[in-house]
């Protein structure tokens, strides 16, 4: 089941299709798209994983934040925080 921030509206398209269609709009564009995604649910793996590729090459240290925030979100999903550290 998608969260309500992800399903596809009347458009067809949901926000995290828009984030990826728009690589030639401006960073900030794409850049809220997928703050307002992390915003509505923390628990967004795809946005983190799109924010990181995102701001890699200017903010390395974001970037790798939120892909440790992915990563805990997939051990605690998978339930392998407490076993697997």
């Amino acid at each position: 089941m998608l969260h309500a921030m992800t399903r596809r509206t009347s458009a067809g398209r949901d926000p995290l299709e828009r984030a990826i269609e728009s690589t030639l709009r401006p960073e900030s564009f794409v850049l809220k798209i997928l703050m307002d995604l992390c915003d509505a649910d923390l628990r967004c793996l795809d946005a983190h994983a799109h924010l990181g590729t995102l701001v890699f090459d200017s903010r390395a240290a974001d970037a790798v934040r939120h892909y440790e925030v992915g990563v805990r979100i997939g051990e605690l999903s998978l339930g392998l925080s407490a076993c697997c550290g």
